[in-house]
């Protein structure tokens, strides 16, 4: 998934950093390949809000019970009251946006037992927290 988004990341002149903070023992239950989907749709929409020479960050970290899962931009943010309406289905801030992708990765994560929560301020940015029970720490 990396070199996908990587590589998307590189054509739209935008760098994505990853940082790993969570500890190697610790996992959460669900469909692999399908969480891998909610990855690179939020970090291709981020990519996408933001400008050549910018960076999109991925921070990965464990926090009380969950793991939190954030992908923060420094794009052109949303407007306070679009942020109650992501996630509804053919709802969409980009023009040529079915709204799907957002609507599909709430969906995912919410069957994981999980949330996902939306912080945007117009020209500063958005960042998306996802949000996972832990399953087990070995």
């Amino acid at each position: 998934m990396k070199s996908t988004v990587g590589s998307y990341g590189i054509i739209n002149g935008v760098e994505i950093e990853y940082i790993d903070k969570l500890p190697d023992d610790v996992t959460i239950n669900g469909n692999n390949e399908k969480f891998q989907q909610v990855l690179m749709n939020m970090i291709k929409n981020a990519i996408e809000a933001s400008s050549r020479g910018q960076n999109v960050e991925v921070k990965c970290f464990k926090k009380g019970e969950e793991v939190k899962i954030r992908i923060s931009d420094a794009g052109s943010g949303i407007k306070e009251d679009h942020l109650k309406l992501l996630g509804t289905p053919f709802y969409s801030t980009k023009e040529e946006g079915t709204g799907l992708g957002l609507s599909v990765s709430y969906k995912i994560v919410e069957a994981m037992g999980g949330s996902i929560m939306v912080e945007s301020r117009e020209n500063e940015g958005t960042a998306f927290t996802i949000s996972l029970p832990i399953a087990s720490e070995k």
